[in-house]
This record gives structure tokens, sequence and C-alpha cells, in this order.
């Protein structure tokens, strides 16, 4: 499990490979691929993890902690707006499939890799 639905926010990742999937309330709301990118809302809202988002395949990401994360997002009025735009409609239950811009004003990312597992019960 990549993200768990109530736990405090504190990365932002984009889907180099493989496919995630995304629920809330034990819901299945959609799917992940590469090129997506989840975790963004709790950071922007600064409120717990709206949803549960599990590896189906194999994942690499790159993962961006929460100062860096918001320091580029906020600090250009594009971005921000674009973000606050996709996390309204994530919200919203409308899921848009979105492709994240590439930077090239130095910030680093950690490569993660992930593999699916079970979920056990809680």
């Amino acid at each position: 499990m990549l993200i768990r639905e109530g736990d405090e926010g504190d990365r932002f990742y984009v889907i180099v490979e493989g496919t995630v999937a995304v629920s809330q309330g034990g819901r299945h709301l959609a799917d992940r691929f590469a090129g997506d990118h989840v975790g963004e809302i709790a950071l922007l809202r600064d409120v717990p993890r709206t949803a549960t988002v599990t590896a189906i395949t194999l994942l690499r990401l790159l993962a961006l902690d929460r100062g860096p994360f918001l320091e580029a997002v906020t600090g250009h009025p594009q971005s921000r707006a674009h973000a606050e735009a996709v996390a309204t409609a994530r919200l919203g239950g409308d899921v848009p499939r979105v492709g994240v811009a590439r930077s090239s004003d130095g910030l680093s990312a950690a490569e993660v890799t992930a593999e699916p597992v079970a979920e056990e019960p809680r």
C-alpha cells in the first residue's frame, strides 16, 4: 500500500512505471498509470489522506517530500492553479488523467520502487 486513507500526507508521487488502484471508503475510484500522480490533495489542502492508493503492478515512482512539493507548486501561479484544479476535480469525483509538467528549476525527487502486496484486513 502506497497511501492509506486517513494517514498524514508527507509525499507526492509520480508514477514512472506501473499501475495503482485508488479507493475511498473501500470503494474503487480509479486506476492510475505511468505519467499520473497521486498524493497532492493532502499536501495542498493540509488534510489527512483522502484515499487509499495500492500497487496493482510493480511500481517505479518519483517521490517529492511535502516541503519541496509545496515550494514548487505554490511558488508558480500556473502550477498552483493546475494543482488546485486537479485536487478539486478529484475531490468532486471527476478524476481526470493529467500529465505532470517537467521542471528545470533544479528540484530533486527520490525514485522509489514498490511491489504489489495482498492487502491485510484492518
